[in-house]
Order: C-alpha cells, then sequence, then structure tokens
C-alpha cells in the first residue's frame, strides 16, 4: 500500500500540517539576511579615511581598505551564534513535527496511515531538511551577492561562506536529530524538552564545568586538569561551540576535526533515533 503513496506528496502533504512552522522558520531566515546586510552597511560605514594619521597614508594607499576586507571576512566566517541559529531551528522544527507522538488521538490518525514507520520518519527528516537547506542555500547566496556587491569578493571570503553552510548544516542536523530522539523517548512533551536540555548540557555543564569545581572544592588532594578534548565530541552544543569557535578568527586547518566529528555525532543519533521510532509502541503517547 506505501508503494501507491508518492513520497514526494507525503513530503508535501507533511510540510502542508506544519504551516506555521514552515513560515516562522521563513521569518527567522528573513530576519538573519537582513542583519547580515545591516552588518555589512555598518562594517562599510564603520571606517574612514579620516581615522588614519599621514604617516598612514603615505603613498596614496587607504589602510581603511584591507581594514574593511578584514572585518567583512570575519564577518562572513562561521560563528558560534551562526550555530545556535542552526541548532534552534533544528530543534524548534524537529520537536513541532514529532510532537504528535504525545497525543494519543494524533498517534492513532499517523499510525493508521498506509505508511510504513521507516517511510514515515524518512518523510518528517526529509521535510525539515529540505525546509532548511534551501532557505539556508538561499539565504547564502544573497550573502554572497551582498559581500561581491561591495567590491570586496574574493575567492577567500566565498571559501569561508561555502564552509559557513556547511556548519550551520552540521548543527542543524546534530539539533533536529538529537530533539527527535527526545521526542520518541518519552511520551510527554515537557520531559522531552528536559531531555534536549540534558543532551545539550550534561558534557559543558557537568563533565567540563561542576565535576571539576566539585572536586577541587572538596578534596585538597585534587589537581586541576583541563577537560579531556573528546568530550567536546558527545554534546551537540560543545561540538558546534568548537566547530564555529572565531575568537582568535575561524581557520579550516584547526576546525576541520569538529566539523567532521559534528557530523558523525549527527550520523550516531539519527541511527539510534530511527532504531527506537521503529520499535516505540503507540501506547507510550501522553505517558510521561
Amino acid at each position: 500500500m506505501t508503494s501507491r503513496v508518492s513520497f514526494l506528496k507525503i513530503v508535501i502533504e507533511n510540510l502542508r500540517r506544519h504551516t506555521a512552522a514552515v513560515l516562522i522558520t521563513v521569518l527567522g531566515f528573513f530576519i538573519h539576511i537582513v542583519t547580515f546586510f545591516m552588518n555589512v552597511q555598518n562594517t562599510l560605514n564603520s571606517t574612514y579615511i579620516e581615522d588614519y594619521s599621514v604617516e598612514e597614508l603615505v603613498g596614496g594607499q587607504n589602510p581603511a581598505i584591507s581594514h574593511i576586507a578584514e572585518n567583512l571576512f570575519d564577518l562572513c566566517s562561521p560563528k558560534f551564534a551562526y550555530g545556535v541559529f542552526a541548532l534552534g531551528f533544528g530543534a524548534y522544527l524537529a520537536f513541532d513535527f514529532f510532537r504528535y507522538m504525545h497525543s494519543k488521538r494524533e498517534t492513532d490518525f499517523y499510525d493508521s496511515m498506509p505508511i510504513r514507520r521507516q517511510t514515515w520518519f524518512k518523510a518528517l527528516f526529509t521535510s525539515c531538511f529540505l525546509l532548511f537547506i534551501v532557505l539556508s542555500a538561499f539565504t547564502t547566496a544573497i550573502e554572497v551577492g551582498i559581500i561581491f556587491s561591495t567590491g570586496y569578493g574574493s575567492l577567500a571570503i566565498l571559501q569561508t561562506i561555502l564552509w559557513n553552510y556547511i556548519c550551520m548544516l552540521g548543527a542543524f542536523l546534530v539539533a533536529w536529530f538529537t530533539t527527535a530522539l527526545a521526542m520518541i523517548m518519552t511520551g510527554h512533551s515537557i520531559i522531552a524538552f528536559l531531555g534536549v536540555g540534558v543532551f545539550a548540557c550534561y558534557v559543558p555543564l557537568i563533565l567540563a564545568n561542576l565535576f571539576p569545581t566539585y572536586c577541587a572544592r572538596f578534596f585538597d588532594t585534587y589537581v586541576y586538569r583541563e577537560p579531556n578534548p573528546n568530550i567536546y565530541y558527545f554534546s551537540p552544543v560543545t561540538v558546534v561551540y568548537k566547530m564555529t569557535d572565531s575568537w582568535q578568527g575561524w581557520n579550516i586547518k584547526e576546525h576541520w576535526a569538529y566539523i567532521i566529528g559534528c557530523f558523525i555525532l549527527a550520523n550516531l543519533v539519527a541511527t539510534i533515533a530511527y532504531v527506537l521510532f521503529l520499535r516505540r509502541p503507540s501506547e507510550t503517547a501522553g505517558r510521561a
């Protein structure tokens, strides 16, 4: 019976049933691109030739040009703020699309459809992923156009914009699958929300901060050591933070391991979520 239903029709119908989530996501990307445009304008208007001394202007060269180029390059580089944006919408879309699992009536309706669970899970993911990847690709293209229209466009800026796009996709995937896993493992939306908080905060708050602080306060013989950097690969928040950390300038040579780690973590969580989704009994809906 599933073969009679086009997978594309399932995805389109799924998006139609979540019109509010789609509109909120579109609004979020609109605000993102407007903010980017305003930051570019502020960068172009923030440095003037009058800001430099006569000695700096010897030879008729304006050092403001190189300064603006550096600021625009930094603006286009991956940043944790962009990662938080992708994390937020990944979590929001997964929460909205899996929310039906916590309602007995809606669960009975979706389970009664002539669609295999394997296909339904893929349709849920495809709906959200297509929405995000299309909007992010569209806004990335606009960002490229804005930068090159200023006359400061270069191959280096184009490359860093593409890396930022890849980092945002990684952040979206790890957030979406983590939230989906929390929704599948529980029967109540509030409990699922708390579960996402545990997945997100366990490594940065407990392992990296509270545990060393506790040991240092209560054990005189404890010698503080920096946390093992490998633990940051096991939390959506920390792996995205390390992947997009740009306090000293973003460089692919220093962040490629965390980019790969982010996608590996997303695949690991996706596998667990997929297996649990296939085995989850319908009676779990509404039970905390």
